[in-house]
């Protein structure tokens, strides 16, 4: 998601989703640009888009796994540190913004039918497996903390089973439509946890605030009310084949699946493929996470984080 506002601060974004450096307006390019950019860009334009914690689901979906990600981001740490001195990486770094979207393919990837992960993921109860992506987050956060972060964005995960993608699978391996059960508890074992680290980070790391976005309930008030948001279908992709064009084929150039459906308006449509939202549902998304709105975010909203920053630098 692109967050624009008018204050003159950069923003860190280090996602498991991506690994970027985002900026609130092209303001920031004078007179930063010739120092950030390139730094940013040696380490990061590369990374594939990426969502695992824990090591081996993203070594099998060939993405990039937190814990090196971390690794490219204390390596750009120490450079700012050679190019700025301690004082000035110190306040841009304090003053940065971390964006983390995690989870997500560490239960997905078990059950796809791309990945070869179940053995993995059958060697932990639930609970421990959860207590696995959990703990790997809190390190890569309490990390950058380490680094001089201060300020974190959560995302939750989606509702895991109820994307187009598992609807098919859930159809596929139960012959029921609906939501995939077992990903859906997953999901809310994650999240709730989740919500209780970040708690006890605040609680015991000074300075530490965070925004925690619920993505899970956004996503699930749009399927329960789609009309609220200007949403004609909130189940089938716009983009895909088979049931709710459920089959990651869009474009036709993933794996052999060649055919695929296309809506006529993305815009009635709260999914663009398989499982990704349109980019009318994340205009909407990210408005509700910039604003804070209360049944989304908590307890501050991103706007707020970025508004600070702007006072500690005047």
């Amino acid at each position: 998601m692109m967050i624009t506002t008018n204050t003159k601060l950069p923003s860190l974004c280090l996602g498991t989703q991506s690994l970027i450096l985002a900026t609130t307006t092209t303001s920031i390019l004078s007179p930063m640009p010739r120092l950030i950019f390139p730094l940013m860009v040696k380490h990061f334009s590369r990374i594939p888009p990426a969502d695992g914690v824990t090591v081996v689901p993203c070594q099998i979906l060939l993405v990039i796994d937190i814990k090196t990600q971390v690794q490219y981001f204390k390596n750009v740490a120490k450079q700012l540190k050679g190019k700025l001195g301690d004082k000035g990486s110190k306040q841009l770094l304090s003053t940065a913004v971390y964006m983390f979207s995690t989870g997500n393919n560490d239960y997905f990837s078990v059950f796809s039918p791309l990945s070869n992960n179940s053995a993995f993921f059958n060697s932990f109860t639930h609970d421990q497996y959860v207590n696995l992506v959990i703990g790997n987050l809190t390190t890569a956060i309490k990390e950058i903390y380490k680094e001089g972060g201060r300020k974190f964005v959560v995302f939750s995960t989606v509702p895991l089973g109820c994307v187009p993608s598992t609807r098919v699978l859930n159809l596929q391996l139960t012959n029921t439509s609906g939501c995939f059960k077992e990903l859906q508890e997953l999901a809310n074992m994650h999240n709730k946890a989740l919500q209780q680290e970040l708690i006890n980070l605040e609680k015991t790391l000074q300075g530490f605030k965070y925004s925690y976005f619920d993505f899970y309930f956004a996503i699930t008030d749009v399927i329960a009310h789609p009309s609220r948001y200007g949403v004609k279908n909130a189940t089938t992709a716009c983009c895909g084949s088979g049931p709710w064009r459920g089959l990651p084929s869009c474009g036709g150039k993933r794996s052999q699946l060649t055919e695929y459906e296309l809506c006529k308006d993305a815009g009635d449509y709260l999914f663009f493929d398989h499982g990704h939202p349109t980019e009318k549902s994340n205009r909407q998304f990210a408005t509700s996470l910039w604003n804070g709105v209360p049944k989304v975010v908590r307890p501050y909203s991103v706007k707020s984080f970025f508004e600070q920053a702007a006072v500690s630098t005047v």
